[in-house]
């Protein structure tokens, strides 16, 4: 899935199409007059087994001689040109790459339902190539983001004739990943997403008022807002708990033994996905394990990019940080280099030698260890603490590793009608890099904990989270954390941030599914994954508040359909922190 309109006000000067060029790069191609040597064949005869027809467009050298295959199947426009050809540049490393349109989308037959057909319509192609002339039988899988998905979905199947895959940007689960993340809907980029594949080719979204739209109540309507339908968006917003529904769709959870070729995974720390790109490294490097597979098999690279950074890995600037020449790589290279070492038995080179390598933010170095989150990593708790008046970044709001003794609770009022903008996204595509959100510290409805000045640089390599002990007198609401680094110019730049909503994480100990105002509840807000430094002289900081909008729908605190809902009320957040409830932030933390 790609960025959503929330950008669309930062990228005016940039023509519509030039933004699509960079978000469709893995479905990009040049014509045959580009390169020497290349040449391009169009098909549209594709067999599928229930008789549909798909498209491909394959470019491969000009010598007739039979290649392995490299396969991209994609929903995109494939006739758009980025500045980085992945296509080409396989083409001309002696591959034959076929650019496959997704069912339903371009020039293939049938209808297009999201991640629905795609291993098996996958399954398909993968047999069509392995009996062309140009094929010696052996296929390769490519992709980013929703390509890449496919391709993990496809690899599940065992065809006989894959023999490796680059995938770049593809979480492991479509409901915690993408659609769904702690619960809460991500209503911007869903929306941009489904806008952009609602029809059989992408369309022009520049005359929509998406401001306005976003704000509509009931959510469940906002596609009308947008002159469209969309009823597998829906659908979605009608299973708002995790559930088999989801893993119909998209999860990798349970399958990964069932992947038995060699994968590289590429990511970003300022892509929204890196946390579900990780589980799959982990999950696959598991499945390696078991299955006693030779070393090296399952490898991955995670960058400072960004979703659309990560298909080239050449840009070095993200958000409001220069991370400097050295953490470029040219992500073409590795992909060739990768397929080269078990296509044409060629050493990989040297330059990684453990299974993941990933750059540090904060010191800008480069790293490599075993597995995610690193063995040298050790969870250290920060708690929670204030003398009842945490509201704003001028409150008494403190973080410490000191245990909290009896103190009061932060308390502060939710109104859905006047939420937190989403000043730093990380999961809106596209916006998800690091931003200062010092912007937003001085509402009132927002609680601010600030740790002492660090003596010494505090290395935070994993996946944090933040153990919440609340209460609330609504029968639903949300509660959504910002993990920054303050400098001494008082910027607090927002590094990862999450949400969890109540209802959907406590719906097992809940009467009718709706919270007692006079309980205490424990939630856990999962805020993703990095490998940071945060420098001495700096100061730590935990926000919170109970929405993020556009990146989340906001709860309407009323405890029914918050999607279909068009009516909100105002709630009361406590937040506590003492002897019996100590709410903390868990950093996995190397010394």
């Amino acid at each position: 899935m790609p960025f959503c309109p929330h950008l669309l006000k930062a990228h005016a000067s940039k023509p519509i199409a030039c933004i699509l060029a960079a978000l469709v790069a893995f479905t990009v191609v040049c014509t045959a007059g580009d390169a020497k040597d290349l040449k391009a064949i169009y098909v549209s005869d594709i067999p599928l087994r229930d008789g549909v027809n798909l498209a491909a467009d394959i470019y491969m050298p000009e010598s007739n001689e039979r290649r392995p295959a490299i396969l991209v199947r994609t929903p995109y426009d494939p006739r758009l040109k980025p500045p980085i050809d992945f296509p080409k540049r396989l083409a001309e490393a002696g591959y034959v790459v076929v650019v496959n349109h997704c069912r339903g989308r371009y020039d293939s037959h049938g209808s297009f339902m999201p991640f629905k057909n795609e291993a098996l319509d996958g399954f398909d192609v993968v047999e069509w190539i392995a009996k062309q002339p140009w094929s010696d039988g052996r296929v390769g899988l490519m992709g980013s983001s929703y390509s890449g998905i496919a391709g993990w979905q496809l690899a599940a199947l065992k065809n006989p004739h894959l023999s490796a895959m680059f995938t770049i940007v593809a979480p492991e689960d479509l409901y915690k990943d993408i659609v769904y993340p702690g619960g809460a809907f991500s209503l911007a980029t869903s929306f941009w997403w489904f806008s952009v594949v609602d029809r059989r080719t992408t369309q022009d979204w520049q005359f929509n008022n998406w401001e306005a739209a976003l704000k509509h109540l009931p959510v469940y309507k906002i596609d009308e807002q947008l002159g469209r339908k969309f009823p597998v968006l829906r659908d979605m917003m009608d299973h708002p708990a995790y559930s088999q529904y989801w893993k119909d769709f998209y999860s990798m959870d349970g399958l990964y033994d069932q992947i038995d070729i060699p994968v590289f995974i590429v990511g970003g720390w300022n892509d929204s996905f890196v946390a579900g790109t990780l589980d799959t490294f982990s999950g696959a490097q598991r499945a390696a394990a078991r299955a006693n597979k030779a070393a090296g098999r399952v490898q991955a690279l995670i960058g400072p990019w960004d979703h659309l950074g990560s298909l080239t890995g050449l840009g070095t600037v993200f958000g409001e940080i220069d991370y400097g020449v050295n953490s470029a790589v040219d992500v073409s290279k590795v992909a060739v280099d990768w397929f080269d070492r078990w296509f044409k038995n060629k050493r990989q080179e040297t330059w990684q030698s453990q299974p993941l390598k990933y750059f540090q933010t904060g010191s800008n170095q480069w790293k490599q260890t075993s597995n995610w989150p690193p063995p040298a990593a050790a969870e250290e708790s920060y708690y929670l603490h204030s003398a009842g008046s945490a509201n704003t970044s001028a409150g008494d709001g403190r973080l410490s590793r000191q245990a909290p003794a009896d103190e009061p609770d932060d308390k502060f009022r939710y109104d859905p009608l006047n939420p937190v903008p989403s000043v730093a996204s990380k999961h809106i595509l596209l916006s998800s890099s690091v931003k200062n959100i010092a912007s937003i510290e001085s509402r009132s409805d927002l609680l601010v904990y600030t740790s002492e000045v660090l003596e010494n640089d505090l290395i935070v390599e994993g996946n944090p989270r933040l153990v919440l002990e609340i209460s609330s007198d609504a029968p639903d609401t949300d509660f959504n954390a910002w993990l920054t680094e303050v400098g001494p110019d008082g910027r607090s730049l927002s590094l990862l941030d999450g949400a969890v909503r109540c209802s959907t994480y406590l719906k097992p100990k809940l009467k009718n599914s709706q919270l007692n105002p006079s309980e205490r509840y424990e939630v856990v807000i999962e805020l993703g994954s990095l490998a940071h430094v945060f420098k001495s002289g700096n100061r730590l900081r935990l926000d919170l508040s109970s929405s993020s909008f556009p990146e989340f729908d906001r709860n309407l605190n009323n405890g029914k359909d918050n999607c279909k809902e068009d009516k909100a009320r105002v709630a009361t957040q406590v937040v506590m922190h003492n002897r019996v409830a100590s709410s903390q932030l868990i950093l996995p933390v190397v010394h």
